[in-house]
């Protein structure tokens, strides 16, 4: 059966599928406005109140992967324009595993986003090597 994406719809991958669309660059050039506008404003305290339960699943989920001999690797996407080249908590997922990056231009280029948060197949395509680590 022929299929026009590169990662057809799958019912074992619950309708996920890619495409190859590219999202309009002016609706990223706005968004990208938007967001620098914005300002991150959590304080120290803020963040450790909010962080504290995701912070003991990730580290419960790093012991059990540890205890089985399992490799955990974290990746980080964040959505388009967001200004963030690291996740916030870094230092907390470096504890229990590796932390892939996207390469920067895959941040900063439209062309490999297929909406102001998710990448398209040529975004996939071009972070795909940095998953075969």
């Amino acid at each position: 059966m022929p299929s026009d994406t590169l990662f057809p719809v799958r019912k074992e991958d619950h309708g996920f599928a890619s495409s190859a669309d590219t999202v309009f660059p002016a609706i990223l050039s706005d968004i990208k406005i938007k967001r620098q506008e914005r300002k991150w404003t959590m304080g120290s305290f803020e963040r450790g109140f909010y962080m504290a339960f995701p912070r003991a699943y990730i580290r419960k989920i790093g012991e059990l992967c540890e205890s089985h001999n399992v490799k955990l690797v974290f990746i980080y996407l964040p959505e388009y324009a967001s200004g963030l080249w690291q996740p916030l908590e870094s230092s907390t997922y470096s504890k229990y595993g590796k932390i892939l990056i996207p390469p920067r231009e895959i941040f900063e280029s439209a062309f490999f986003w297929g909406d102001e948060s998710h990448l398209n197949q040529a975004g996939q395509k071009r972070f795909r090597p940095g998953l075969q680590q």
